[in-house]
């Protein structure tokens, strides 16, 4: 055999090798955070096993998870079965036949991420950051998730030749200042999985922003282990963490401990909510939740108005009834615990703040300027 042939066969049967190690840790992984017998909920007969569900609503049901993917953790599942005090959770995570209904304007790619997708993987929207889609599966599939025609159980996530398309996509973009680490949930990858990208996101120097999207410190809080912190500290770039969270009863004990872990390593948390017909849209519901996250050392960053996503319809409020929530939060809750109000404008155009506006009128003298009672003062234009 020529040279160049055993050379070719070596590092062919090293990157199997890689393949094989790679995808044992995640088996290891998952088996230690997720049990043996799979503690995650994604079948409906299990739902029903579990008398979350009437058997006679299973055959309808299915119909629901067959298009939608299904998997509720442990820790959420545990709460569902306290009944109707956490109702909120049960909406967010169980399948509701109201998800068969689409509207003529929802679109199975809401935000227009596809149209922004140069390379597998990559997102890039905005000049200074990219999201990088690490894998499509998450601890928990929302029933609202504006990604929720790609995620799901199978896992997929990017191959490491994939990856390092991404990884040398970013290096070559010397303006991406920012890397979004999402997916899917990039926190129910292994900690090595995770370290590898990091460190190769630690080789480049025009990077100096990593965030990380995610839900797990709040519905699978043992994830947030030793391991996984020391994997995340002392990185080149400055790590943010931003953390989902869409009411109060989601808060646990362990998930406060899981924040506070976080914290003490001394990563910033920043919050993301999305406002839920059903399930948050009451301004003393929301006062409850931000005041919550301030506690746990989590800013709330954004309170999103929901996506135009496939099936979500009975998720969704107007904006009218968002701006008057925000406008009852200014005033009665601290400023650093108000969210900024932001709508994702469907197709890709991005994200814009859509709060209520103080100033009503102007002419070349004065502004006029309303307070949060309602009442107008005259501000000099000068």
């Amino acid at each position: 055999m020529k040279v160049s042939n055993m050379l070719s066969c070596y590092i062919n049967l090293a990157y199997k090798l890689e393949m094989i190690r790679s995808a044992s840790e995640q088996l290891i992984f998952n088996v230690l955070n997720y049990g043996a017998k799979n503690s995650m909920v994604n079948n409906i007969n299990k739902l029903a096993d579990l008398g979350i569900i009437k058997a006679e609503d299973l055959t309808n049901l299915k119909i629901v998870t067959d298009k939608y993917s299904l998997s509720i953790s442990e820790e959420m599942i545990n709460l569902i079965k306290k009944g109707k005090k956490y109702s909120a959770i049960s909406k967010q995570f169980m399948p509701s036949l109201n998800e068969l209904k689409e509207d003529e304007f929802e679109r199975s790619d809401p935000i227009g991420d596809e149209k922004f997708s140069p390379i597998k993987g990559i997102v890039h929207r905005y000049k200074d950051r990219v999201l990088l889609k690490t894998n499509s599966a998450c601890a928990v599939y929302c029933r609202f998730c504006f990604r929720r025609e790609v995620v799901g159980p199978s896992g997929e996530k990017l191959t490491q030749e994939e990856t390092n398309e991404a990884i040398k996509y970013i290096r070559k973009h010397k303006d991406v200042w920012e890397v979004i680490l999402t997916g899917g949930d990039p926190f129910v990858l292994s900690p090595e999985k995770i370290g590898n990208i990091l460190d190769s996101l630690d080789t480049i120097n025009h990077v100096k922003i990593i965030r990380f999207h995610t839900r797990v410190p709040i519905v699978k809080p043992r994830i947030i282990s030793e391991n996984l912190l020391k994997v995340l500290s002392n990185r080149k770039a400055t790590i943010y963490i931003a953390i989902h969270i869409n009411h109060e009863s989601e808060m646990t004990e362990k998930a406060k401990e899981a924040c506070d872990k976080l914290a003490k390593k001394g990563f910033p948390l920043i919050g993301q909510t999305v406002l839920l017909k059903g399930i948050n849209n009451k301004t003393s519901t929301l006062e409850k939740l931000f005041r919550i996250m301030l506690q746990a050392k989590i800013k709330p960053y954004y309170l999103h108005h929901p996506d135009f996503a496939n099936g979500t319809g009975h998720f969704r409020v107007t904006i009218k009834e968002g701006q008057k929530i925000m406008r009852e939060l200014r005033g009665s809750i601290s400023g650093i615990a108000i969210p900024t109000y932001i709508l994702d404008i469907p197709g890709g155009y991005g994200k814009v703040p859509i709060g209520p506006q103080y100033l009503k009128e102007r002419n070349e003298l004065n502004n006029f300027v309303e307070d949060i009672n309602g009442r107008l003062h005259i501000y000099p234009s000068k």
